[in-house]
């Protein structure tokens, strides 16, 4: 596991990370970092007693891969004061008093989540107390009839009454048309491809896909199967790819890298290509390769 913080980037790592703490202790209190990130990856819980065990002050985003578990038996699970907080992707459960809640609904306090599949569970109120509540790519599933109530400050069932339990879950994701180790890049996936089986992201690095500019960014990312094609560009004309730092895409039986529609690998980094069979194929397009150093490595290096 890892758990630090970088003060350049204002990232705190969580992987396999537990933090429980005892009477009047917060086990993490963003007090005034504003604009922090909590990257999570793995399995990781914050648990507390009489307090919030995540109390942020300052506004923070929570992303990642993996999952977070927070408790609290006599208090809110997530406080948010005067401030915004983001939650993407990541799998989050709460179970308190409250589950996550602003401080009385009219301080500013905002909470947004994006593609992420949320549990919140309180004996009072699973979310309230809040200003500004927003779902993106995600939705409600229960209770049945539940909503966000901005009068009420709260998600409310179809009585109007502030529910004790409410579960989101993303909605359908959307597929482009671009494989990685295997795995199709969907918008539940494109901000961060670390997570999928097969990728390693060195530490600094980004390995990231935008839809909207076509462009596939790599720094510090190694891919690596055993079957099938590292990278597959399998329709997106135009695709970008930008390589920085030192990149690399192995596979035992197929092709580092094949491209079925333009594509543009450029940057001021290096990439080095492995294949079982092929290390760059190019098939009836374009492939134009500017300013990176390429290796390219198989039975054939790079070929049509």
């Amino acid at each position: 596991g890892v758990f630090k913080y970088d003060p350049g980037t204002k990232t705190l790592t969580m992987k396999e990370v537990t933090v429980s703490v005892g009477k009047d202790e917060y086990a993490i209190w963003n007090k005034s970092i504003e604009g922090l990130e909590i990257v999570i990856s793995g399995s990781n819980r914050l648990e507390a007693t009489d307090q919030s065990p995540l109390n942020c002050l300052a506004s923070t985003k929570i992303e990642g891969s993996g999952s977070l578990t927070t408790t609290s038996t006599e208090s809110s699970c997530i406080n948010i004061y005067k401030t915004t907080l983001t939650i993407s992707n990541i799998t989050l459960e709460t179970t308190g008093v409250w589950g996550i809640t602003g401080f009385a609904g009219d301080k500013n306090e905002t909470l947004i989540i994006k593609k992420a599949t949320v549990t919140a569970k309180g004996q009072e109120a699973a979310i309230a107390y809040l200003k500004t509540f927003t779902l993106e790519g995600c939705r409600i599933i229960a209770p049945e009839g539940a909503e966000w109530k901005a009068e009420k400050h709260a998600v409310v069932d179809a009585a109007g009454n502030k529910v004790k339990e409410v579960k989101i879950e993303p909605t359908a994701a959307k597929g482009y048309e671009l494989y990685i180790a295997g795995k199709q890049v969907t918008d539940a996936n494109c901000d961060d491809l670390s997570g999928i089986k097969g990728v390693t992201v060195a530490e600094g690095g980004e390995f990231k896909y935008d839809p909207a500019t076509k462009t596939l960014t790599m720094k510090g990312v190694t891919v690596s199967v055993e079957s099938g094609d590292a990278i597959r560009n399998n329709g997106i004309e135009g695709l970008k790819i930008e390589v920085s730092g030192t990149n690399s895409l192995k596979t035992t039986d197929e092709t580092g890298l094949t491209c079925y529609a333009s594509t543009t690998i450029k940057g001021n980094g290096s990439l080095t290509t492995i294949g079982g069979t092929v290390g760059v194929y190019v098939r009836s397009t374009t492939l134009t390769i500017s300013d990176i150093t390429l290796d390219a490595t198989g039975q054939w290096g790079i070929v049509g």
